[in-house]
C-alpha cells in the first residue's frame, strides 16, 4: 500500500515537471498590411500666357527726320492683327503713320515737341512710345565795325529745318519769315557813343524781339536774307546778307553758305537819325 502511493506521488511529480518544461506554442499574431505610398492627383495644365507687346525704345530726333518704330510681340498667332496710332501729337502737327498694321511702321515728324505713339495687338495688350522731336539748330556768329573804333559782336540761333511761320506785310515773294530761337550780340560805340550808345541785344531779356526775313524784305526790293534786333531801347540793328538760299518757301537758310556775302548792315534808331553804318560784317559757324 505504501508503495503503491510512493509510485502514484512520483507519477504526479512527474506530469508537473512536464508540463512546466514544455511552454505553450505562441499564439498567432494578426498580421499589418504593407502600407501604400501616397497618390498625389494629377497636375493639371497650366495655361498659355498672355501674349505682350513691346513698342520699342523711347526715342530722341531732329525735326525732319524720318522716325522708324520697331515693336515686338510674343504672340503665336499665325496672323495677327497690330495697329499703330497716335495717342498724342503737338499742337499744330498733321503727322500720319505709314504702315501702321505691321511691326515697323514710320513717321515724319513736322513740327517739334512730343510724339505719343501706341502699339496694339488686336483683342490683346498694348504699349506706347515717345518720340521726343527736337529742333535742327545753327548757330551763327557775326562780327562787324563801324564808326571810328565802334564794334558788333554776337551770335543767333535758328531752326534750319523749320518753314516758315509769316509773310511779310508788303506780301512779295519770296518773302517769308522765320523765328529765331536765341540771340546775343553786343554793341561797342566807342567814340560815338554819345550818338549811339553801346547796347545789348539779348533774347532771354524781356521785350527783347527778332525778325528775320528772307526775299523781298521790307524797305528792299533786292532779295537778302535780314535779320533785325530790337530791345527795351529806341535802337535796332538791322544785318543784312546777299541771298543765297536756293529753297526760301521750305526753310531758312541750312548752312552757312547759304547766306552769302555780308550785304550792308546797319545799327540806328529806326526812321530816325543818327545812323551807323557797319563798314565790315563777317559771318562764321559756331
Amino acid at each position: 500500500m505504501t508503495r503503491y502511493l510512493m509510485v502514484t506521488m512520483l507519477l504526479l511529480l512527474s506530469g508537473c515537471m512536464g508540463d512546466s518544461a514544455t511552454p505553450p506554442p505562441p499564439s498567432p499574431q494578426t498580421q499589418q498590411p504593407a502600407s501604400s505610398p501616397p497618390v498625389n492627383p494629377p497636375t493639371p495644365p497650366q495655361p498659355a500666357p498672355a501674349p505682350t507687346v513691346n513698342a520699342g525704345p523711347d526715342q530722341t530726333v531732329k525735326l525732319g527726320t524720318v522716325v522708324a518704330l520697331t515693336g515686338s510681340s510674343t504672340t503665336t498667332d499665325d496672323h495677327p492683327s497690330y495697329l499703330w496710332q497716335f495717342v498724342s501729337l503737338p499742337q499744330g502737327s498733321a503727322a500720319t503713320l505709314a504702315d501702321a498694321t505691321t511691326l515697323t511702321p514710320t513717321f515724319t515728324p513736322d513740327v517739334t515737341g512730343m510724339y505719343v505713339v501706341s502699339l496694339s495687338l488686336e483683342g490683346g495688350p498694348s504699349d506706347s512710345v515717345t518720340i521726343e522731336v527736337q529742333a535742327n539748330l545753327l548757330t551763327l556768329h557775326f562780327t562787324g565795325t563801324f564808326g571810328p573804333d565802334g564794334t558788333v559782336n554776337g551770335t543767333y540761333t535758328y531752326e534750319i529745318t523749320q518753314g516758315p511761320n509769316a509773310t511779310n506785310v508788303r506780301s512779295l515773294q519770296p518773302n517769308v519769315m522765320y523765328r529765331l530761337t536765341s540771340w546775343n550780340i553786343v554793341v561797342n560805340s566807342g567814340q560815338v557813343a554819345n550818338l549811339l550808345p553801346s547796347t545789348v541785344f539779348d533774347s532771354s531779356q524781356p521785350d527783347n524781339t527778332a525778325e528775320f526775313c528772307e526775299g523781298i524784305c521790307i524797305f528792299s526790293s533786292t532779295p537778302l536774307a535780314e535779320l533785325r534786333f530790337h530791345n527795351t531801347g529806341p535802337d535796332m540793328l538791322q544785318l543784312m546778307f546777299q541771298h543765297a538760299d536756293p529753297t526760301p518757301f521750305i526753310n531758312p537758310p541750312g548752312s552757312l553758305a547759304e547766306w552769302g556775302a555780308h550785304f550792308q548792315s546797319q545799327y540806328r534808331v529806326p526812321n530816325d537819325v543818327p545812323l551807323a553804318i557797319l563798314t565790315t560784317g563777317s559771318l562764321t559757324e559756331q
